[in-house]
């Protein structure tokens, strides 16, 4: 888990110097490299957690502890698709295709 911290610390000091930059410039509003670094940060908390919960299922089998029930998060769907979406966007565009995600929010 160490790493993955080491990299989420690095990932939001990168973010914070280039946004710091970009308004320094002149920059209105965010920049494309905010906006990588802000989806590598959340693909790190997403293996941050994917990684504790193995860790927490291969303590709970080994019966060293009983389960950890994690606090109830709130949950966006439409969020969900947008960063998997940005995700995805990374690899697809090395590849010169094009991801295009239409959702509607609300109820319904």
């Amino acid at each position: 888990r160490t790493p993955l911290h080491v990299v989420a610390a690095l990932t939001t000091l990168a973010h914070d110097e280039a946004a710091a930059r970009w308004r320094a410039h002149g920059g209105d509003g965010d920049d494309a490299l905010c906006a990588d670094l802000r989806t590598i940060a959340r693909v790190v908390d997403y293996l941050t957690h994917t990684v504790n919960d193995v860790l927490d299922f291969n303590r709970h089998h080994a019966g060293a502890h009983a389960v950890v029930l994690h606090e109830q998060l709130e949950f966006a769907p439409a969020d969900a698709v947008r960063h998997v979406a940005d995700m995805l966007r990374v690899v697809a565009n090395d590849r010169d295709v094009r991801v295009d995600v239409c959702v509607r929010d609300g109820g319904g």
